[in-house]
Protein backbone atom coordinates (compact mmCIF):
# COMPACT_ATOMS: atom_id res chain seq x y z
CA UNK A 1 0.00 0.00 0.00
CA UNK A 2 3.04 2.45 0.82
CA UNK A 3 4.22 2.14 -2.98
CA UNK A 4 0.86 2.90 -4.30
CA UNK A 5 0.40 5.75 -1.86
CA UNK A 6 3.82 7.08 -3.34
CA UNK A 7 3.19 6.31 -6.80
CA UNK A 8 -0.01 8.71 -6.17
CA UNK A 9 1.49 11.13 -4.97
CA UNK A 10 4.06 11.12 -7.89
CA UNK A 11 1.22 10.91 -10.26
CA UNK A 12 -0.92 13.77 -8.77
CA UNK A 13 2.68 16.21 -8.47
CA UNK A 14 3.03 16.03 -4.93
CA UNK A 15 6.39 14.76 -5.17
CA UNK A 16 7.83 16.30 -8.19
CA UNK A 17 5.84 19.64 -7.23
CA UNK A 18 8.84 22.04 -6.78
CA UNK A 19 8.32 23.58 -3.58
CA UNK A 20 10.35 24.23 -0.52
CA UNK A 21 10.93 21.82 1.61
CA UNK A 22 7.74 23.00 4.44
CA UNK A 23 5.09 22.21 1.52
CA UNK A 24 3.99 18.87 -0.20
CA UNK A 25 7.92 17.45 0.05
CA UNK A 26 7.09 16.68 3.66
CA UNK A 27 3.60 15.94 3.09
CA UNK A 28 4.48 13.07 0.69
CA UNK A 29 7.15 11.49 3.24
CA UNK A 30 4.58 11.00 5.93
CA UNK A 31 4.65 7.30 6.75
CA UNK A 32 1.42 7.06 6.54
CA UNK A 33 -2.27 8.00 3.98
CA UNK A 34 -3.21 9.29 7.23
CA UNK A 35 -0.43 11.81 8.25
CA UNK A 36 -0.19 12.53 4.55
CA UNK A 37 -4.06 13.81 4.27
CA UNK A 38 -3.33 15.74 7.78
CA UNK A 39 -0.48 17.53 6.01
CA UNK A 40 -2.14 18.32 3.42
CA UNK A 41 -4.86 19.50 5.41
CA UNK A 42 -2.52 22.05 6.74
CA UNK A 43 -0.77 23.23 3.81
CA UNK A 44 -3.98 23.91 2.39
CA UNK A 45 -5.34 25.81 5.39
CA UNK A 46 -2.16 28.02 4.47
CA UNK A 47 -3.00 28.63 1.06
CA UNK A 48 -6.96 29.24 1.66
CA UNK A 49 -5.36 32.04 4.45
CA UNK A 50 -3.77 33.45 2.29
CA UNK A 51 -6.16 33.49 -0.70
CA UNK A 52 -8.48 34.89 1.71
CA UNK A 53 -6.17 37.60 2.88
CA UNK A 54 -5.08 38.96 -0.47
CA UNK A 55 -9.29 38.81 -1.34
CA UNK A 56 -9.89 41.01 1.61
CA UNK A 57 -7.01 43.44 0.29
CA UNK A 58 -8.08 43.49 -3.77
CA UNK A 59 -12.12 43.80 -2.53
CA UNK A 60 -10.60 46.45 -0.42
CA UNK A 61 -9.58 48.69 -3.72
CA UNK A 62 -12.22 47.85 -5.86
CA UNK A 63 -15.07 49.56 -5.94
CA UNK A 64 -19.51 49.32 -7.84
CA UNK A 65 -19.10 46.99 -10.47
CA UNK A 66 -15.68 45.86 -10.00
CA UNK A 67 -16.25 44.89 -6.66
CA UNK A 68 -19.27 43.16 -7.69
CA UNK A 69 -17.74 41.38 -10.42
CA UNK A 70 -14.64 40.43 -7.86
CA UNK A 71 -17.19 39.33 -5.38
CA UNK A 72 -18.99 36.96 -8.43
CA UNK A 73 -15.85 35.82 -9.67
CA UNK A 74 -14.43 34.56 -6.15
CA UNK A 75 -17.50 32.30 -5.77
CA UNK A 76 -17.41 31.25 -9.24
CA UNK A 77 -13.76 30.37 -8.47
CA UNK A 78 -14.98 28.33 -5.34
CA UNK A 79 -17.84 26.36 -6.90
CA UNK A 80 -15.04 25.47 -10.15
CA UNK A 81 -12.48 24.05 -7.44
CA UNK A 82 -14.81 21.84 -5.34
CA UNK A 83 -16.16 20.50 -8.82
CA UNK A 84 -13.23 19.91 -10.38
CA UNK A 85 -11.27 18.86 -7.15
CA UNK A 86 -14.38 16.68 -6.56
CA UNK A 87 -14.58 14.91 -10.03
CA UNK A 88 -10.71 14.51 -9.77
CA UNK A 89 -11.41 12.29 -6.16
CA UNK A 90 -13.82 10.19 -8.19
CA UNK A 91 -11.59 8.25 -10.22
CA UNK A 92 -10.64 7.16 -6.43
CA UNK A 93 -14.20 5.68 -5.35
CA UNK A 94 -13.47 4.28 -1.94
CA UNK A 95 -10.05 4.23 -2.06
CA UNK A 96 -7.61 6.10 0.60
CA UNK A 97 -6.40 8.15 -1.99
CA UNK A 98 -9.76 9.85 -2.58
CA UNK A 99 -8.72 12.49 0.15
CA UNK A 100 -5.46 12.87 -0.82
CA UNK A 101 -6.29 13.20 -4.69
CA UNK A 102 -8.54 15.84 -3.77
CA UNK A 103 -6.66 17.97 -1.06
CA UNK A 104 -3.83 18.20 -3.70
CA UNK A 105 -5.95 19.31 -5.98
CA UNK A 106 -7.46 21.30 -3.85
CA UNK A 107 -4.04 22.94 -2.79
CA UNK A 108 -3.11 23.46 -6.47
CA UNK A 109 -5.76 25.28 -7.44
CA UNK A 110 -5.51 27.73 -4.69
CA UNK A 111 -2.08 28.46 -5.72
CA UNK A 112 -2.92 28.69 -9.30
CA UNK A 113 -5.69 31.50 -7.92
CA UNK A 114 -3.30 33.08 -5.70
CA UNK A 115 -1.05 33.72 -8.35
CA UNK A 116 -3.60 34.74 -10.84
CA UNK A 117 -4.89 37.30 -8.22
CA UNK A 118 -1.55 38.61 -7.76
CA UNK A 119 -0.98 38.98 -11.61
CA UNK A 120 -3.68 40.05 -12.87
CA UNK A 121 -5.00 42.35 -10.23
CA UNK A 122 -2.14 43.42 -7.25
CA UNK A 123 -0.08 45.37 -10.41
CA UNK A 124 -3.16 47.26 -12.08
CA UNK A 125 -4.42 48.15 -8.44
CA UNK A 126 -0.37 49.18 -7.29
CA UNK A 127 -0.78 46.83 -4.06
CA UNK A 128 2.19 46.13 -3.07
CA UNK A 129 2.10 41.70 -2.13
CA UNK A 130 3.09 40.74 1.38
CA UNK A 131 6.00 38.37 1.64
CA UNK A 132 4.81 34.75 0.25
CA UNK A 133 3.98 32.57 3.87
CA UNK A 134 2.55 29.66 2.12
Amino acid sequence: MKLLTRLALAAAGILSFGVPATGRADCASAPTTAEIVTCLQRELAGHEETLADLASRLEARLQGDRALLFKNASYAFQGFRFASCSSARSLYPNGSMAPVVFLQCMTSTTEWRIRELRTTYEEALEITAPPDSG
